[in-house]
């Protein structure tokens, strides 16, 4: 299971938490009115006794009381949490086929809640008809072996366009036969992903062909059972004997030129030990031919949950001939989901930076640990850019596009003095030259009376999302620097169409058209 579905499995289990909570709280109030009404009946039966039962009965409506507000609070809590995190959140009665939505249904396909039926059927009749049994079928073996679901498919936006979404879900409730009754669930709108995801499979592919002669190895290294996995290029790229494999590392430690040996384990042995990544460049002896060449290695260690390392992934390149091509792209978008118990713990789990302000003008904001290091201060620091003194209190600047942006313009003073959500992105800069940069959402808080009382903001790291993008765009600028310059001519087709897809410049010049 990855970050991403970890992340969801905590938000469904903190969810079922809270609901389980309600439900005791309700159950708590039923008792209590049963007594108050017992007592009543009492009074009005036994006078002698009247001053100690008003007594009690004082005592059980103050319970009573307390119990709704508690019941209140933790509603609150919900609908906050919910609000902050860009997801759909649902409870569906699989019986009836009833659904229940939170708003995340206008951010993600458009309709408000009360235009789109809260029905399971509703929500199936716009899944992409190409995506609806292989999702219908994945979700029924999934809960066949248990009670959690995930899912990627299309669906139809209310503006008539397909949205990719990541559907993940928990069963809280089976019948006597173990059918499925109920389930609570999460729909994320992993558009974004998706488009880059494609985009960079294009990239690789114009890559992959125009960089043939690099020969470059893709890995990966069990280090529990020392076994290798190589892509099909090895034997050509190490130069094996037909039908020579590598399936220890040893095997392939030995391919690696006597003088490099010790430099190469000592190198991997570190990243191994700290858990971290490495680089090498070393030299290899082909078996086939004898032929000593130059090899760049990258390598990242994976480790399980108990923070140990059991894998290590990477790629070979032969850069006698080529430099190495770029790494792929990391998903950029963390999606963050927790459930709300307490206000508290939900913003320290999230992996959100999450602040809130007791006010519209956002004098008093507090902050999450997320947000504490994003800002690089130490928690229970001041964290508004606006505090009552007027006085800017941060060190980094606030900019987007390279330009601070007025104070009164940031995502929560906005949406505190307009009432209206804002959805922003901008950069923390700081004074060593680091940017780091944040997308995400600020929503007003409003009270009984609708008036705004104060803000919630919740945003994302997406440096290494737009790391990755301008990787991206180098990448494919040296792909066009390499194609105008070679003299040589050479064409992408896609064969599924069929389809000529690119023709490289030396056509024209050859050819003359």
């Amino acid at each position: 299971m990855n970050n991403e579905e970890q992340t969801t499995q905590n938000l469904l289990d903190r969810i079922v938490a809270l609901q389980q909570r309600v439900r005791e709280l309700e159950e708590r109030e039923a008792h209590c009115r049963e007594q108050t009404q017992a007592l009543r009946q009492q009074l009005a039966q036994e006078q002698a006794t009247r001053q100690n039962v008003e007594t009690t009965l004082h005592q059980t409506e103050a319970a009573l009381c307390q119990s709704e507000e508690h019941r209140r609070l933790a509603n609150e809590r919900f609908q906050w949490a919910a609000t902050a995190v860009s997801a759909l959140i649902y409870d569906w009665d699989i019986e009836s086929d009833t659904v229940e939505r939170t708003d995340g249904l206008t951010r993600i396909l458009g309709y408000s809640l009360t235009e789109a039926e809260p029905t399971g059927k509703w929500w199936r009749a716009r899944v992409h008809p190409e995506d609806f049994q292989r999702v219908s079928a994945e979700a029924a073996t999934a809960l066949a072996k248990g009670d959690f679901y995930t899912g990627e498919y299309r669906i139809l936006h209310k503006n008539n366009h397909y949205i990719h979404v990541l559907d993940q879900g928990l069963v809280v409730a089976r019948d006597a036969q173990g059918k499925p009754v109920r389930a609570i669930g999460s729909t994320t709108d992993i558009s974004a992903r998706k488009l880059a995801q494609e985009a960079l499979y294009q990239s690789e592919q114009r890559l992959r062909l125009a960089l043939d002669a690099a020969r470059m190895v893709a890995w990966e290294w069990n280090l529990l059972e020392d076994a290798l996995v190589y892509s099909a290029t090895a034997a050509k790229v190490f130069g094996l004997p037909p039908g020579a494999k590598l399936e220890s590392s040893e095997q392939a430690i030995a391919l690696i030129h006597p003088d490099d040996t010790a430099y190469h384990r000592q190198i991997v042995n570190n990243a191994i030990a700290s858990s971290g990544s490495y680089v090498a460049q070393f030299r290899l002896i082909r078996p086939i031919d004898g032929a000593v060449v130059w090899m760049e290695e990258r390598g990242s260690v994976i480790c399980d949950r108990t923070d140990k390392a059991v894998k290590l992934t990477g790629v070979l390149m032969d850069i006698t001939e080529l430099k190495q091509a770029e790494a792929a792209l990391r998903d950029s978008e963390a999606l963050a989901k927790a459930r709300a118990k307490e206000l508290e713990v939900f913003m320290e789990a999230v992996p959100l930076a999450v602040w809130i302000a007791r006010d519209p003008q956002c004098h008093q904001v507090t902050a999450n640990r997320t947000a504490y290091e994003l800002v690089q201060l130490p928690s229970g620091s001041v964290a508004t850019a606006t505090p009552a003194d007027g006085m800017y209190p941060f060190v980094f600047k606030i900019q987007r596009d390279g330009k601070d942006i007025p104070l009164h313009e940031l995502p929560m003073q906005q949406a505190g003095r307009t009432g209206q959500d804002v959805e922003a992105e901008f950069d923390f800069v700081f004074e060593n030259g680091e940017v780091r940069s944040l997308y995400g959402r600020a929503v007003p808080l409003r009270d009984n009376l609708g008036e705004v009382r104060g803000v919630i903001g919740a945003f994302l790291d997406v440096s290494e999302r737009k790391r990755t993008e301008a990787a991206l765009r180098e990448s494919e600028e040296r792909f066009r620097q390499m194609a105008e310059t070679i003299q040589d001519v050479f064409w992408i087709t896609d064969f599924r169409v069929p389809q000529i897809l690119y023709v490289s410049p030396a056509y024209e010049k050859i050819w003359g058209r």
